[in-house]
């Protein structure tokens, strides 16, 4: 990992943490390594490289204590975008300003030198990035406690696990009290426990007021620690906002392939350009009401339908009791979720489930008749369809919620989604305001003063 700083921008109150303004990286790519030389020996008369652009034209402002996160493929440009502006690479064209001191968790290993141990490897990490010999005693030991590799510490860091290297590494990086926070799938390597001890203490960052920048395949870390996401493909961004949209829109290009993955590029690129803020839309147009209803302009505007393989899902909707349509429900009520479902081909051993999440796409439950056998479907006909239908108690505390439904067949051991539609539907719990509970779901707790 890599632990870098930077000089802060004097008399620039008033400056975004990081600014980025038509940022392009170039690149000359060679074959082989035999054609680097004859460039530099034949200069312009014969180009011996092909041009590839990382980055092109990346405008961005990052506000002072914003957690943002940056997904995308392999190859989007997301590392180059990262190293630009710690300032291990050169801009092409355009630049990027930063304020205050950043550090950095970048490629695993870099920073370290393979024959010092890790206690002199504390040392010169921070030596680098300004602290007095004093200042590094006075955090050495919480270092090594956050680290925690035992007598590892004091051998060759050469003879260390990736995880060992990621546990040393973000323990420096977090000691140095930054402004800014880089952290590039740093945290996809090491055990969980180790994982979530990172996640608390990037907390407790945040909310010292330090701005985050955060890079991750996981879709779900991305939702669950960041107020902004970013999604860059082919050195462009193209999806900028809240973090559950930009997910599902790469969640979307990650399903698709050829002409069809750059059509839906092309598509989420003209729609950021445009696009407003779903999820405080939905939350906002339900605010005050606070009985069972449907509300026709509350829907689902995040809903994303994946390709189909032999089945339509459709007419997805939940019904109170007496079977009325609603989108607000309330607190301790019966209701059913229903969607309808065509197949197109002959499938084997069909199942339907069903998926609830919150707004910010954290997994409250779901169920599957895949798991129950007398539910399970033997096969289906070209032009056959059903209603498939989930009755629940509401358990849930006020808030907005979204609900997924899929259907699935089972051929010879291989489960394979026939069709899904994520965030097919949403609703609003109504609130209780004389209500003791607070949360996500009623665990029915009793209050009782049993002595005073």
């Amino acid at each position: 990992m890599h632990l870098l700083m930077s000089s802060k921008v004097e008399n620039a109150k008033e400056m975004p943490a990081i600014l980025i303004s038509g940022l392009t990286k170039h690149y000359q790519v060679y074959e082989e390594p035999i054609h680097r030389l004859k460039q530099i020996l034949w200069g312009g008369k014969k180009k011996y490289f092909e041009n590839f652009t990382a980055l092109k034209n990346i405008n961005l402002e990052l506000k002072k204590g914003e957690t943002t996160g940056i997904i995308g493929r392999n190859g989007s440009g997301k590392s180059t975008l990262l190293q630009t502006i710690c300032g291990t690479l050169q801009p092409s064209e355009g630049y990027v300003k930063t304020q205050g001191q950043i550090a950095a968790l970048l490629e695993l290993g870099a920073g370290f030198k393979p024959e010092f141990s890790g206690h002199e490897n504390i040392f010169l990490q921070l030596t680098v990035n300004g602290f007095s010999k004093k200042q590094i005693k006075e955090k050495y030991d919480a270092i090594a406690d956050f680290a925690d590799i035992g007598k590892f510490i004091d051998r060759p860091v050469k003879t260390y696990s990736s995880g060992m290297y990621v546990r040393l590494a973000f323990a420096c990086a977090i000691h140095t009290d930054p402004d800014i926070l880089i952290i590039d799938e740093a945290l996809s390597v090491g055990d969980e426990a180790f994982r979530r001890k990172c996640f608390a203490r990037i907390h407790e960052i945040q909310k010292k007021g330090a701005t985050i920048l955060f890079v991750s395949h996981s879709a779900q870390s991305i939702i669950q620690l960041c107020s902004r996401a970013i999604l860059i493909d082919a050195g462009e961004v193209i999806a900028d906002g809240e973090p559950k949209y930009v997910v599902n829109q790469y969640q979307k290009m990650m399903n698709l392939s050829g002409k069809k993955m750059e059509k839906a590029r092309l598509e989420i690129a003209s729609i950021n350009k445009s696009k407003s803020n779903i999820i405080e839309t939905l939350n906002n147009k339900a605010q005050s009401i606070s009985l069972e209803g449907y509300d026709p302009s509350f829907i689902s505007k995040s809903s994303f339908v994946y390709e189909q393989f032999g089945a339509t899902i459709s007419n997805v909707e939940v019904l109170s009791g007496s079977g009325e349509r609603v989108n607000i429900l309330q607190r301790g009520k019966t209701y059913h979720f229903q969607y309808k479902v065509d197949f197109t081909k002959s499938v084997k051993n069909i199942g339907l489930g069903v998926l609830l999440k919150t707004t910010n796409g954290l997994e409250m439950g779901g169920a599957s008749t895949q798991h129950e056998k007398s539910l399970i479907l033997p096969n289906s006909e070209v032009g056959q369809s059903l209603i498939m239908q989930y009755t629940f108690v509401c358990r849930l505390l006020q808030g907005t919620y979204f609900l997924n439904a899929g259907v699935t067949s089972l051929d010879d051991g291989d489960l394979k989604y026939l069709h899904r539609i994520v965030d097919a539907y949403a609703f609003r719990v109504a609130p209780e305001y004389l209500s003791i509970k607070n949360g996500k779901v009623d665990f029915d707790f009793e209050a009782k003063i049993l002595k005073q």
